[in-house]
């Protein structure tokens, strides 16, 4: 499911998130968000294994925080399929 991410790490700038860098991230993000089965932990384990370098993981950090924004923002406005507040 994460690979819709690939496009965006071939970027050699996607770590500085420049606003054509976080354009791409956001489309990849699209993709993906929406989707019951999506979870953030997932994508970043993903992504740690895709990187597989220890310096660049700290990078990945806002990203992660614009995921969770993002989903959390869909989760709240009941635009997830099959989701319900516990």
């Amino acid at each position: 499911m994460y690979r819709v991410f690939d496009a965006f790490f071939e970027s050699d700038s996607w770590h500085v998130s420049h606003a054509d860098d976080l354009k791409r991230f956001y489309v990849a993000l699209n993709e993906v968000v929406r989707l019951p089965e999506f979870n953030i932990d997932d994508m970043m384990n993903w992504i740690e294994d895709k990187l597989d370098d220890p310096m660049l993981m700290s990078a990945t950090d806002e990203l992660r925080r614009r995921a969770a924004t993002v989903r959390a923002f869909l989760e709240a406005n009941a635009e997830i399929e099959d989701y319900y507040f516990g």
